[in-house]
């Protein structure tokens, strides 16, 4: 069988809804909203058992979303309904974006069952006053919470994700940085913005070489890791690798094509029943 990953799209962000008389984030979308896009997302799969029955899922990834808006419950009947859609490998590993804060010992347990590693946890800034600036205040009390309870559970394959930019930030920007980074001495560090071919700028060049000194290893363009071997499903799908996308926006590169699926949320919910209905746009894929 042909080994391909499945990517599943969550379009769902605890910072895209805010309180109305306050403004502040609130922690999830409603639970309606969240059970009937699940409900719709296993329908897709379900109709994607034929067009895969060649194929065996080797990585499971969640896109777009955060994987810790679903609870415990949610994320197993939705691995239970990729199980009964596709050939999933055994020991087929799962990741996706957590928000700092989330977790607590049944949801520790439910990752550790269905295979999520790493916890790979996203900040927007590691500073204060950015934080506050783009309106995201708690996010690092919350991610102070959630080092002291990972190290509490000997829990240590966990990593951040960071989407720092590089161009402007003063040397003072960088050394706030750093000493965060070293504070938390993640096992895994992901800068997300970065791209091939960036100048990075020396204010991150110097970060980068201490972060070397101090152990940590540069894994690919945007991945440092205090290990020699690090997680597949930090790193993109490599060159030639397949995978298929099930949910709003997802998009596939099968069979040397590239697929974009609708993101229309009334479209998608019309035809989740139909995932080749939902269908927006084919093109061969280069090289």
């Amino acid at each position: 069988m042909k080994p391909i990953e499945l990517h599943l799209y969550l379009p769902f962000s605890y910072w895209l809804d805010r309180d109305p008389d306050s403004g502040a984030p609130l922690q999830r979308p409603e639970e309606r909203r969240v059970a009937a896009y699940l409900q719709a997302l296993c329908a897709e799969l379900g109709s994607m058992r034929e067009d895969y029955d060649d194929c065996e899922i080797a990585a499971i990834r969640f896109r777009g979303g955060y994987l810790s808006l679903l609870d415990a419950e949610e994320l197993r009947r939705l691995l239970i309904a990729v199980h009964r859609c596709f050939a999933v490998r055994k020991g087929c590993p799962v990741c996706g974006v957590l928000f700092p804060g989330r977790l607590d010992m049944e949801l520790i347990a439910a990752y550790r069952d269905l295979r999520v590693s790493p916890l790979l946890f996203e900040v927007p800034s590691l500073s204060f006053r950015e934080c506050g600036r783009l309106g995201f205040p708690v996010a690092l009390q919350a991610l102070d919470r959630t080092a002291y309870f990972l190290g509490s559970f000997g829990e240590s394959e966990w990593g951040l994700r960071l989407p720092i930019g590089i161009a402007g930030r003063t040397e003072s920007y960088w050394d706030f940085v750093r000493g965060q980074l070293f504070h938390y001495r993640p096992k895994y560090l992901q800068f997300f913005s970065l791209t091939p071919g960036m100048d990075e700028g020396p204010g991150f060049k110097r970060l980068c070489g201490e972060l070397q000194r101090s152990g940590y290893r540069r894994a690919a363009e945007n991945c440092f890791a205090l290990s020699e071997s690090v997680p597949l499903l930090l790193l993109e799908p490599g060159q030639g690798s397949e995978y298929v996308g099930a949910g709003l926006g997802a998009r596939s590169l099968i069979d040397g094509y590239r697929v974009q699926s609708t993101a229309d949320p009334a479209r998608y919910f019309q035809n989740c029943r139909d995932s080749r209905s939902l269908i927006e746009r084919v093109e061969k894929a280069e090289g």
